[in-house]
C-alpha cells in the first residue's frame, strides 16, 4: 500500500498541471449537475403571472382616445413603449449602465411618423405619483433623455376627461405649428 502511495505521489509531482486540469474538469461537472435549471413551464407561468385588466390606466385611456381623435392617421400612437425601444445607449465605458437606466423605463404614448415609425413626440402623462422624490428624479432623466436626443416629450396633467382642442393646441405647439391637425 505504501508503494501504491508513494508512486501515486511521484505521478503528482512531476504531473502537477495534468492532474490539477483533472480534478478542475471533475469539480466543474459536478457542480454543474448540482445545479437545478427551473422549469418555466405552462404551469410555472400560471403560478407566477396574472393578466393585467388593461394596459393604459382610465387616465392614459381617456387621453388615448381623444388623441386618437385629434391626429387620426397623421400619426401612429403606439402606447407603454420601453424607453431602450426609442434610444440607443451609446457603445463606451458606461454603456450597461445606460442600457440598465431605459431598460426598463417606459413613455405612456409615443406618436410615430406612420409610414416608418419614426418617433416624433413622447408623451407622459403625469398623475399624483409624480410628486413623489424618486418619480421627480426619473422624470428629470427622462426630460434630459428626450432632449439629449432632441425628441420632443409633452407632459399632460393626468385627469379624468379631456378636451380635442386642448390636446390639438398641445400637439401644435410642441410641433412649433408645423403641422395642422
Amino acid at each position: 500500500m505504501n508503494e501504491v502511495l508513494n508512486s501515486l505521489w511521484l505521478f503528482v509531482q512531476n504531473n502537477y498541471m495534468f492532474v490539477f486540469l483533472g480534478v478542475l474538469l471533475i469539480l466543474t461537472v459536478l457542480l454543474s449537475r448540482s445545479k437545478k435549471t427551473p422549469k418555466y413551464d405552462l404551469a410555472w407561468c400560471k403560478s407566477h403571472y396574472d393578466k393585467r385588466s388593461g394596459v393604459l390606466t382610465p387616465n392614459e385611456l381617456a387621453y388615448y382616445r381623444e388623441l386618437a381623435e385629434v391626429v387620426g392617421t397623421r400619426f401612429a400612437i403606439l402606447s407603454k413603449v420601453r424607453l431602450e425601444d426609442i434610444f440607443k445607449a451609446k457603445k463606451g465605458r458606461d454603456y450597461i449602465t445606460a442600457r440598465n437606466k431605459i431598460s426598463s423605463r417606459h413613455v405612456d404614448l409615443l406618436l410615430c411618423q406612420p409610414d416608418t415609425f419614426v418617433p416624433v413626440l413622447g408623451i407622459e402623462i403625469d398623475d399624483r405619483s409624480h410628486n413623489q422624490a424618486n418619480r421627480i428624479k426619473r422624470d428629470k432623466f427622462v426630460n434630459d433623455l428626450f432632449e439629449s436626443s432632441s425628441l420632443l416629450l409633452l407632459r399632460v396633467k393626468a385627469r379624468r376627461t379631456y378636451s380635442k382642442e386642448g390636446i390639438r393646441d398641445d400637439i401644435v405647439s410642441m410641433l412649433n405649428d408645423t403641422i395642422s391637425l
